[in-house]
Order: structure tokens, then C-alpha cells, then sequence
């Protein structure tokens, strides 16, 4: 009779939106970005939200960064992409992100606190999230034959909402 407070919130959303026992809604999270702007998941509320876990010494995870340019151009308003860094290497990280003109949002996950959170076990993962904080896909690694954003583009075209 004495829940965790963590058991004991997730008992009180459950309540208030029973959507939580059918759904895998995304974990709440707060980080800093490279900018240092706090962000947060409720500031997505109402966007699809896709995070890219990765790292500068990741091979497709650097392979990847012209199809995340051009997710970011495709849905500018719609979309929010937010790329979370696995590397312990803060100069590296930074240098990487600044040569790339990676200029969506970013943040470093030197303890892997976002990566435990999310339950990400390899680089690269793409999560999806919908408007109403819904985890809608998870996609692990990358396919040669098969680009992130062809992946992600079925996907997108029926949660985004037409403007």
C-alpha cells in the first residue's frame, strides 16, 4: 500500500488518459542542448517528435546525416528532429556537428541517461513520437538498400497532420 513514487505516477496518468495502458507513451525526458536550451518532451506537444540516437563514430550514424537534412527540410513545421549523441568526446561531438551543419536541435548523452530512458542499445535508433507523446516506431540500424527517411516516410504521411 505504499507505491514507489514512480509506480504511483504512472498509476495517476494511467488514470487520467486510460490511452497509457494500451499505448507506449514516450518517457518524459529533459536535457540541455548544444545551443543550451533546456528541452523537454512536453515542448513537443502537438509535433511529431523523431529522435536520432547516434554517434560521431558510428558509421551509419554519420552516413545518415544528409537524410536527416533533408527530413528537416521536408516537414520544417511538423516535424521536430532532435539528435542525441552518444559520444564521450564533447570537442569531437561539437566539431562533427558544426562541419555537418547539423543544425537542428542537439545533445550529447555523455551518461547515457536519455539512451537508458529510451532503451537504445545500438546507433543508430530512430524513435518516432506522435503529437500526443505516443512512441509510434522505433527503427534499429540502418538498411544500404533502404534510407531512414524512405523508412520514416509511410510512417509520417499518415500521423502528420496536413496543414
Amino acid at each position: 500500500m505504499n507505491p514507489s513514487a514512480d509506480l504511483a505516477q504512472r498509476a495517476q496518468q494511467m488514470l487520467a488518459d486510460p490511452r497509457r495502458g494500451r499505448e507506449e507513451f514516450a518517457p518524459d525526458f529533459q536535457a540541455v542542448t548544444l545551443q543550451g536550451q533546456p528541452v523537454a518532451l512536453k515542448q513537443f506537444a502537438g509535433k511529431i517528435l523523431v529522435l536520432d540516437f547516434w554517434a560521431t563514430w558510428c558509421p551509419p550514424c554519420r552516413a545518415s546525416v544528409p537524410e536527416l537534412k533533408e527530413l528537416v527540410r521536408k516537414y520544417p513545421d511538423r516535424v521536430a528532429l532532435l539528435s542525441v549523441s552518444g559520444d564521450k568526446d564533447d570537442a569531437a561531438w561539437q566539431d562533427f556537428v558544426a562541419k555537418k551543419q547539423m543544425t537542428w536541435l542537439q545533445v550529447r548523452d555523455a551518461d547515457h541517461h536519455m539512451g537508458k530512458l529510451f532503451q537504445v542499445n545500438a546507433f543508430p535508433t530512430y524513435l518516432v513520437i506522435d503529437g500526443d507523446g505516443i512512441l509510434q516506431k522505433r527503427i534499429v540500424g540502418l538498411n544500404p538498400q533502404e534510407s531512414v527517411v524512405h523508412k520514416l516516410k509511410a510512417l509520417l504521411e499518415t500521423i502528420v497532420k496536413p496543414e
